[in-house]
């Protein structure tokens, strides 16, 4: 609550996730942060404002061989 009377309420929300491998090109990287401010005018009344900021970056390589003829086919 940000006043004594707690009608005006913040909630901020951060998580994040870094992930790597062996193979440098394989790695993900994940940033979000969520904030709301809520203003409680009444019992059944309320404004609010939310932000959110996302970021994220990955490369990942797959172990997977496709082919023209189809999954499996090659040795």
């Amino acid at each position: 609550m940000l006043d004594k009377k707690g009608k005006l309420q913040y909630r901020l929300d951060v998580t994040g996730m870094t992930s790597n491998s062996f193979d440098k090109t394989d790695f993900n990287k994940i940033l979000l942060v969520a904030s709301v401010v809520k203003y409680l005018i009444s019992d059944k009344t309320t404004v609010s404002a939310k932000y959110t900021y996302q970021r994220f970056s990955c490369a990942m390589m797959s172990p997977i061989v496709m082919t023209p003829v189809g999954f499996g086919t090659l040795p």
